[in-house]
């Protein structure tokens, strides 16, 4: 079997997971097989001798760094984990206008109207319908914009 997220272009091969042969008739006819459980991802048959090809097309998750403006503070989620709720009204050059939800966020916190540089993983579980889930935000001042920029780029792999 092939795990993926409901994306063809993103999976790995699934060696835990037995389905019997009119699961993957199905399959091969184009239904979507779905994982029960945490986390959620669809199956898909996959003949041995296509193994190669189908590897071929598993990739990581890809990263997007942007800059906005905080536009609301929410709660904190989690404080051992540093977690806390923003809306972020993002610079035109993002693929979204307007963000909402729970960042990891360092010191100094952003307040409302800071700039902020957020970073996104895509989402390629497909725990949410969300295409990217938030990780990191970070607030910009004129003197550190430069450096944790920088150090975004470093960390995430940008």
């Amino acid at each position: 079997m092939y795990a993926s997220d409901f994306k063809p272009d993103v999976g790995s091969r699934e060696r835990n997971v037995w389905v019997g042969p009119r699961a993957i008739e199905l399959s091969r006819q184009g239904w979507q097989l779905k994982h029960d459980g945490p986390p959620e991802y669809s199956l898909r048959y996959f003949d041995p001798a296509e193994e190669a090809d189908v590897l071929a097309r598993y990739r990581a998750p890809r990263n997007l760094l942007c800059v906005g403006r905080v536009v609301h503070v929410g709660e904190v989620v989690s404080v051992p984990l540093q977690k806390q709720t923003f809306r972020v009204a993002l610079e035109q050059d993002a693929p979204f206008a307007e963000f909402e939800g729970p960042f990891s966020c360092t010191r100094p916190t952003p307040k409302l109207g800071d700039e902020v540089a957020c970073v996104f993983n895509e989402n390629i579980l497909g725990r949410h319908p969300e295409p990217w889930e938030p990780r990191e935000i970070r607030k910009l001042t004129p003197a550190n914009r430069g450096r944790v920029l920088d150090g975004l780029r470093k960390t995430w792999r940008m």
